[in-house]
């Protein structure tokens, strides 16, 4: 390795090393008091896509698409966004009613390899969890078992146990959360009462991490199943995902 290199890659890894930063991230829709707590790897990207479009309608009576419009996103980010540190979440909420989404955290898991580490590849060069130990196609099982070693306090926020983005000291500071795999059941409720449109599939169309797959299709073995059961044993718990992983582990 040549000095070159290694700076950059140290660069690199100053860089990155900044996501263990415990902070909420809310996306406010302050017509209808309604926010949306964003949790990476649960359909966020389309979450998010349909808060903005509705609010470049509401703020500023824009029709248009606006997914390709980087300098409109970043001016109405400004404005609808907002970045809260734990302590003053409950200061921070307001009057605002707060929902979410979680997802079977052995599934999360699986989507942050194939996004982060297996295709990543192709777009970047070096890879972004680099500091964590985690480089481009290592085996699923590595990556697992590196994972597990990484506690919620030092990860990157694409592998940090969901809890983490909706809970402070043990309390659920959110009004509402649905489950991905039922997503268009669990969003009914939140277009009954405040007249959400759903958000539209060609949003997630530019998804990098792959074709969705059924829990028991998913390359786990074993031990593998069971060290990502343990360290996610909090969210499996709080979100009622015991009877999925069982019946994961009966069939390894």
């Amino acid at each position: 390795m040549n000095i070159q290199t290694f700076i950059n890659q140290f660069k690199h890894s100053i860089k990155n090393v900044k996501h263990k930063t415990l902070r909420f991230y809310i996306w406010e829709m302050e017509d209808i008091g309604v926010a949306y707590v964003s949790t990476p790897k649960v359909a966020s990207n389309s979450i998010r896509a349909m808060i903005r479009q509705r609010q470049a309608k509401i703020l500023f009576n824009l029709d248009e698409d606006i997914r390709n419009n980087k300098e409109f996103k970043t001016r109405l980010d400004k404005k609808i966004k907002r970045s809260v540190k734990p302590s003053r979440i409950e200061a921070s909420k307001k009057d605002l009613y707060l929902f979410s989404f979680v997802r079977n955290p052995l599934a999360r898991l699986y989507s942050c390899y194939r996004d982060k580490v297996v295709n990543a590849e192709k777009r970047h060069k070096l890879c972004t969890l680099s500091p964590y130990g985690i480089n481009f196609w290592m085996s699923f099982d590595d990556f697992v078992f590196r994972i597990a070693e990484i506690p919620d306090n030092k990860a990157n926020d694409h592998f940090r146990s969901l809890h983490t983005f909706l809970t402070y000291q043990g309390n659920s500071f959110v009004d509402y959360v649905g489950k991905l795999e039922n997503f268009s059941k669990d969003w009914q409720p939140l277009q009954a009462k405040f007249g959400l449109n759903f958000p539209q599939t060609d949003q997630t169309s530019r998804r990098v991490s792959g074709p969705a797959l059924p829990l028991d299709k998913l390359p786990y073995t074993r031990k593998s199943a069971e060290a990502a059961a343990r360290r996610y044993a909090r969210d499996i718990e709080l979100y009622d995902y015991s009877d999925d992983i069982d019946r994961l582990l009966d069939r390894r």
